[in-house]
Parts: C-alpha cells; structure tokens; sequence
C-alpha cells in the first residue's frame, strides 16, 4: 500500500531526539525547548513563538487570549468545511458565536466573498484548507475593525507575499503533527507579534504559573512540549528546506501529469502553497466508491474535510454548506510525502487516470 503520508526523519534529523534522551531532560524543560523555538523564531520572522503539545492547544491559547484581551469581540466567522479542531479550539470557551461561510469552489478555502461586512465585535479565524494561503494581509485591509488570526496549522512554508503564513494576523496556530511537512510526531507552536499577548498566552500555557515557583496566578493549561518532541523538531527545521524541495518535485509532476483529467486548488494571486496534501477534484466522482477502488489498487487516500454539520455536535449549525458538500464529495487526497519515489508517484497518476475513466 502507497500511504498518503510517511514523515522524513533522517539519521541526522534524529540525532538530536537521541541527544535530548541521553541527557534525561525529557519534558517540559531542555535545551531543544529554546533552540526550536529560536529556529522557528529565524525562519518565520515572527517576534514570539511559544512551543505547544499540538496544534489544537496552540489555536485554543489563540481563542482564549481574544477572550482575555478583547471580550467584546463575541462573533466568530470562520469556513464550513475543515478539520474539526478548527472550530473545537473556539468552542472550549464558549464565549463566541459560530458563524461559518461556504467554502469557494476554487480555492477550497472559505469563500472571502462570503464574508459579512466589518464590525467591530468580529474574529474572523482563517484557515489554510490543505495549506492554500489566504491573503491575510489583503483581508486586513478589507476588515480593519475587525481581529484577524490564524488557524496556519495546514500551512507551515506557505507564503502571502514574502512574509510566511502565520506571521501577519493578531495570532496564530501551527501544528507539528505526525503527518504534518515538519514534525515532532505531535507538536504544535502558538505566534504573535504582540507582547501583550504573548505575556499572557505563556502564563496560560504553564499552568497560571506566577513568578514564583508553585504559586499560581490564575487558571492555566499544561500545553507545552517535551524537550524530545522539540529536539525532534529542531532537526526537522534544520532539513526544511530539502523537505520543501522534494515536495515541490512531486507537486510539479503531479500537475503536469493530472492536468487534463482532474481539477486542483486554485491559489489566490501573490500566494505561494504550503504544498502540505495534495488535492485533486473529480467532478461528478464519488469519494465512497473512489477509497474502495484506490484501495484495490493500493492506494491510500483521504477526503476532503466535510461540512461541519457532518458532525455530532455542529448538527444545528446554519448556513450554507452547498459548496463544501460538492468539495467533501468529489475531492481526494493524493499520498504526496516527501520520499514519495518517482516509480510510486507514476503509479498513483495512472490509478487517477484509472479512476477517472471508471466513474
């Protein structure tokens, strides 16, 4: 079986988590703890990065810190159609109202003609569907009043301009999960370039810790990482950019091989891909009978993220869900990790074809 995703770990790579284990430092404190963090800090340009357990964790410490800072701001817009974390991070605080907006049809991003107008009690959390960056820089100047974050845990490399993605809105999440361009098995990081929020978001993420030890300030969260999840992180930022070579490689042939069978996310003008999953769409497929016969052949493939009303506890969510019904029915997710071999990839273009000829 190809599998839809294997993560590039090289000796070198693993050298540091063999490093972080010899040293017995193996939770929350560690010298990767600051080198991650600081390589992180390098490559994204941002002012603060706080390393988390995983990406949901860093996107709760995102909804919550809008809670602390700007308690008026109640109304939540988001899309329709991601991985359910993005809306269950807004929901642990019960403070917002969930409002979504269909997907668009071409970009399999929440449709930003969709949005309402600006006002001043809105959060709009934008997330990268598959690591398609939405301009959050253009959508800052089209809603000033108001706060912009990022869900970017789909989006790790990607670009809006020159400045990479989680790095231009009030804060944002990434995820360093197994399956992720980078990861630490599981992982995630907390960003902003606000004192005020960071301040606030590390004394969360410790438990309320105050500056004296064991004495707590205020309700907190254990949300940090392990010093061998960071020592594992730092050597995968360190092969960052031979991982983004080889997953551009493979995106290039996917491309020019699929272009006359199959639809692909289009990117919105001055963006540039995070290149995490691979997508394609089969109008008039269907993806129950496109997993069975992927299987058969050997292929693993994942859907598209459906509606949030799929889910138990979105089912008396409202609104429109026509596009990400369409998106979650005949889109599917191509294996595209990073040691992908050309003879592999070769098969999986003749399986689409295959497929796209069957239905």
């Amino acid at each position: 079986m190809i599998p839809i995703y294997r993560p590039y770990l090289t000796k070198e790579n693993l050298q540091y988590a063999h490093e972080a284990l010899d040293s017995t430092w193996i939770s929350s404190k560690g010298k990767y703890i600051g080198a991650a963090q600081e390589k992180l800090q390098e490559i994204l340009g941002v002012k603060h990065v706080l390393l988390t357990n995983n990406g949901t964790s860093a996107l709760h410490l995102v909804s919550r810190v809008i809670h602390r800072l700007y308690p008026g701001k109640r109304g939540l817009i988001t899309g329709n159609n991601h991985y359910v974390a993005a809306w269950n991070a807004w929901e642990y605080e019960s403070h917002f109202r969930l409002s979504t907006v269909d997907a668009d049809s071409e970009t399999w991003n929440m449709d930003l003609e969709s949005l309402p107008e600006d006002h001043w009690a809105t959060v709009i959390s934008v997330v990268h569907n598959l690591g398609n960056i939405v301009d959050v820089p253009a959508l800052k100047l089209k809603y000033p009043k108001a706060i912009i974050v990022e869900d970017a845990c789909e989006a790790f490399g990607g670009l809006y301009g020159l400045r990479y993605a989680g790095t231009e809105s009030f804060a944002s999440a990434l995820s360093f999960y197994g399956n992720k361009n980078i990861t630490a098995g599981e992982g995630g990081a907390f960003l902003t370039n606000s004192d005020e929020a960071f301040n606030l978001v590390k004394r969360m993420w410790g438990q309320g810790q105050s500056s004296q030890r064991f004495i707590h300030s205020e309700l907190g969260f254990n949300y940090r990482m392990t010093n061998i999840q960071a020592a594992i992180l730092y050597g995968q930022l360190k092969d960052f950019p031979e991982i983004f070579e080889r997953k551009q490689a493979i995106w290039v042939r996917y491309r020019e091989q699929l272009k006359d069978w199959v639809e692909y996310q289009k990117w919105e003008m001055g963006t540039q891909h995070s290149l995490w999953m691979f997508g394609i769409r089969v109008p008039g497929g269907e993806y129950g009978i496109a997993e069975k016969f992927f299987k058969r052949q050997g292929v693993e493939i994942r859907p598209m993220f459906y509606p949030i009303t799929k889910h138990g506890h979105y089912k008396k969510i409202r609104g429109v869900m026509k596009v990400a019904e369409d998106l979650s029915r005949e889109c599917i997710i191509l294996p595209s990790y990073p040691e992908l071999t050309n003879k592999d990839q070769d098969y999986v273009i003749d399986t689409v074809k295959k497929y796209v000829e069957y239905i």
